[in-house]
Parts: C-alpha cells; structure tokens; sequence
C-alpha cells in the first residue's frame, strides 16, 4: 500500500466527513460496493481516475488537492477547466489579429503561460493576456 493511496483514502474520508455520510452513502453517490469505498479510504486500494473524477465533480474538490494535497480552491474560484477556456478565449482575442499569425507552437506557450499566470495570481485570464501580448508586441518592434 503506498503512500499515495493512504493520502487519497485519508483526504477522501476528510471530504465525506465533512458532509456527514457514510461510507455506504457515499459508494453509493459514486456507484460503487461499500467495501470498494472503504478500501480506498483505508488505503488498501487506488481508486481508479473515473472514480476520483467523479468524486471530485460530486464534491466540489480540486483533483491536485485530492491526488496531491496541494491547496485546494475555494469554491468561488473558477475551476481549471473554465480557467482553461477563458484563457484560450483571451489569448486567441489578443492573438488573432498578428501579423504574422502565431504558429501553433507558439500560441501554445503563450496560451500556457497566460494560463498559469492568471491560476497563480488568482486573475482575470484577459488581462494576463494582454499584459503578456504587450510584452510581445514591443518587443517585436523593437528587433
């Protein structure tokens, strides 16, 4: 039994614990046996990642928190995946109207590296972006 697997049970039964269930309630929420359940707090077993997905859609907790510990959002912070979108909005906003247009590699480090500014900073993903994409552009007129 590693490690790992004990801090998941571990953060798994904090979470179910906080909102009261049981073990059998909560195996049931995610359609697994009771005894399923209990050897993945137990860490006995590793969940599988549909499983942890699952838990953490149902229960509102961030995957690296779960998987890692890491700190863990507040609920009022957006989720990666729609950090992810806004980003991607944003960057391609900034971006579309370059001449020349961006290569694909590029685009994606600039998406990558808004992205995890504005998760760093807590920001508006389209501010990032243009700060970012200032930088670039002086330094484009500047060569």
């Amino acid at each position: 039994m590693s490690t790992l697997e004990n801090e998941i049970g571990h953060r798994m039964r904090m979470v179910r614990n906080e909102t009261g269930f049981s073990q059998a309630k909560v195996a049931a929420i995610l359609g697994l046996s009771d005894r399923a359940y209990k050897t993945y707090e137990l860490g006995k077993r590793e969940p599988s990642l549909s499983t942890v997905l699952k838990f953490c859609e149902i229960f509102e907790v961030e995957l690296t928190w779960l998987a890692y510990g890491e700190q863990q959002q507040e609920k009022n912070t957006p989720s990666f995946i729609s950090l992810a979108s806004g980003t991607v909005l944003a960057v391609y906003k900034e971006t579309m109207n370059d001449v020349p247009q961006m290569s694909p590699k590029q685009f994606q480090k600039f998406f990558e590296y808004v992205f995890e500014q504005a998760r760093r900073n807590d920001a508006i993903p389209e501010d990032e972006a243009k700060k970012i994409h200032q930088i670039f552009s002086n330094s484009e007129t500047e060569k």
